[in-house]
């Protein structure tokens, strides 16, 4: 009997504890997704290349890793410096992929501050010259450094044009390596297939693009629809103890106002076309009915 007495009151206890604790943390992450969602949708943003640049910059990176490939000698792992005057993030990103890819060098892993602002939208500067990449990368145990700078990645009439330079360089005594010019212009053949389906890729590459991808959209809202009200419950009981026809219905519309600004960063911020729209009018319905059965439920508990 004792034992049980014991066994009955701790669990009590850590029940009483976990529904003390629920309410604070769902506030937590609630707070902490609605700041991530608003920087996301209301911060910087970083331009997005179209489809001619892309196979522009694609071209050049195969140039890059083939020449790297035949003319490395002794050198088996890198340091890759984020490409001078890369404001899409495009090309670098493509580089490291391509070299990770083929295996061609080892690269060591991307530093943390260009993770942080990648994440958050902001603009890496990169290196500008061999001393200041081998300097960045000063504490990183690799062979070489490969930087490099675009001085033009622009799109043309008839294409784009992309002109830059690279160098992989020795770590250790400076030594270029390997290294050249870039120039990707108009006349190549791959801007013919680029400008063909430039207006049937556009939607393609706007979603690649996203910052967010959908299904964490989606996710987030479900989870803040969820628990808003949940976490909110005694404020609710709060205000449907009243009996108030006018206070219920404005708790009922502040509560789906919020869900709507939700929704509305859910399809991207943007309605550019009837598919958000249909999202956005059919979540915040989804919503609404939600938000009218807890507080329905909330009336219950009151009234018993």
């Amino acid at each position: 009997m004792e034992e049980r007495f014991i066994g009955n009151m701790l669990g009590l206890s850590f029940m009483k504890w976990w529904f003390l604790l629920i309410p604070k943390v769902g506030m937590t992450l609630f707070v902490g997704y609605v700041c991530y969602m608003g920087w996301t949708n209301l911060g910087p943003h970083k331009p997005i290349p179209d489809v001619a640049r892309m196979k522009a910059a694609d071209h050049a990176v195969d140039k890059i890793v083939d020449s790297i490939q035949h003319n490395r000698g002794g050198m088996r792992s890198a340091a890759l410096c984020h490409f001078a005057n890369d404001t899409t993030d495009y090309f670098s990103r493509k580089l490291r992929e391509r070299i990770e890819q083929s295996n061609i060098l080892d690269l060591s892993d991307i530093d943390f501050s260009e993770k942080l602002r990648t994440v958050l939208n902001l603009r890496n500067k990169g290196a500008t010259s061999a001393d200041e990449a081998r300097s960045a990368t000063k504490r990183e145990n690799v062979d070489c450094v490969l930087w490099g700078s675009l001085d033009r990645f622009e799109s043309i009439k008839g294409g784009a044009t992309l002109t830059g330079e690279w160098q992989l360089v020795d770590k250790n005594t400076g030594v270029v390596v390997c290294g050249g010019q870039i120039h990707e212009g108009a006349g190549s053949s791959n801007f013919v297939e680029a400008i063909s389906t430039l207006g049937q890729s556009a939607d393609d590459v706007e979603i690649a693009a996203s910052v967010v991808p959908w299904y964490m959209r989606l996710l987030g809202f479900v989870l803040l629809v969820l628990l808003l009200p949940i976490v909110t419950i005694s404020f609710i009981r709060t205000m449907v103890a009243k009996r108030s026809n006018k206070v219920n219905a404005f708790m009922l519309g502040v509560y789906t106002v919020i869900d709507m600004i939700l929704a509305f960063f859910m399809v991207g911020g943007t309605f550019c076309s009837f598919a958000p729209v249909a999202v956005f009018l059919g979540a915040s319905m989804l919503a609404f009915l939600y938000n009218v059965s807890l507080m329905s439920f909330a009336l219950r508990l009151e009234t018993e």
